[in-house]
């Protein structure tokens, strides 16, 4: 039986947003990161004077609560690597950063003005912050693994995508919505998606609707080198289009890829949308129910999304298909580190996550 230990929310604050919404904002280069401490936070949610928002109608900054579009303007790639490099170290449950990177989620998930529960299982831990809907009949959720493999620093795997749901949960943290906002942090995905099907499992139980889940699983490497971008065999007769525009950019790994069912078109739709305003590459896979669950597709669930598919509930994962570009995937033979990543796009694919995921909340206005 899941165990459940709640941390109760502390009271609500709104951090405040980056300093320049640009893509490449507080970068110092591929790696670089800035001194998060030393931003100003606000209480109102607005970009402030010094954050570089684009200007309203009446001349004044733009708030992070105005519209999905400005939320996802508000991602800070500064807070976002500060996080990533916190999160590279060699974390498998048996190792001791498991534990300092499971404290610190709960901790920065409260701060932020989440409810927080460690969801205790038989063989793991997950940690789970909620922000309550105004209606609350459904849960919109953004969740990545924590945990990596064996002797690795899992940069890319999958500290990237803790680190983008981490930043994704502070800008979020901002708005009140109709629908409840999940951040989850699965545990043993390495091992067999140990953490999420546990998950799963005790939703279905509790009859809870699911609107949609944004899995990040892997979103800071890129290469635009021709030919760096490898694809699954039978890629080509299953999703020919797909195949057609990685073959048409001479096969460069310079894309994001949303792995998607039909259940989650309409999220799909919203992340692609903003990624086109955001000029990121993007290649979206969509699988009806057969596909979803053909062992034949077994590379495209790889990941803490595919316990949701097995019961229907609206799922994707967001991938920068490291294991088809990245020499250091799982760090074979090479490191996966920090200074490897593309942070100016893990800043857009965050940023289009949060777009999407406020549009999927149905964004009501500033948090009360």
């Amino acid at each position: 039986m899941t165990r459940v230990a709640i941390f109760g929310a502390l009271v609500v604050f709104a951090a405040a947003c980056g300093e320049d919404p640009d893509p490449a904002a507080g970068s110092t280069g591929h790696d670089g990161a800035s001194d998060a401490s030393t931003q100003a936070a606000a209480t109102d949610g607005s970009s402030g004077p010094a954050s570089g928002g684009a200007d309203s109608s009446s001349g004044g900054p733009v708030a992070c609560t105005d519209s999905p579009d400005a939320m996802a303007d508000c991602v800070d790639q500064a807070l976002y690597v500060d996080s990533l490099q916190f999160v590279a170290q060699t974390r498998a449950p048996t190792e001791p950063h498991w534990q300092v990177v499971q404290d610190h989620l709960a901790q920065q998930l409260t701060a932020f003005g989440y409810e927080v529960e460690l969801d205790v299982y038989e063989t793991g831990t997950n940690v789970i912050g909620r922000l309550r809907g105004t209606l609350g009949t459904s849960d919109v959720i953004i969740s990545a693994h924590y945990d990596s493999v064996s002797d690795c620093e899992g940069a890319d795997d999958n500290a990237s995508g803790v680190a983008g749901a981490l930043e994704a949960a502070r800008v979020l943290a901002m708005g009140e919505y109709e629908n409840d906002l999940v951040i989850a942090f699965w545990d043993q995905e390495e091992v067999g998606l140990i953490g999420a099907r546990s998950y799963v499992n005790r939703a279905v139980d509790r009859g809870d609707d699911v609107a949609a889940n944004y899995n990040l699983e892997m979103i800071g490497y890129t290469d635009d080198t021709p030919g760096a971008q490898s694809v699954p065999t039978g890629f080509d007769l299953v999703f020919p289009e797909g195949y057609a525009q990685v073959e048409d950019h001479e096969f460069r790994g310079d894309f994001i890829t949303l792995v998607a069912d039909d259940l989650i078109a309409e999220g799909a739709a919203a992340f692609v949308e903003q990624a086109q305003r955001l000029e990121l590459r993007t290649i979206h896979l969509e699988l009806d129910a057969s596909l979803k669950t053909s062992p034949l597709l077994s590379d495209l669930r790889r990941s803490d999304h595919a316990p949701f598919w097995d019961v229907d509930y609206p799922a994707m994962m967001i991938t920068d298909t490291s294991e088809f570009r990245y020499p250091n995937y799982h760090c074979n033979p090479a490191p996966d580190v920090v200074e490897d990543l593309d942070h100016p796009f893990s800043r857009k694919v965050v940023a289009a996550t949060v777009g999407a995921s406020a549009q999927t909340l149905v964004l009501l206005g500033p948090a009360s």
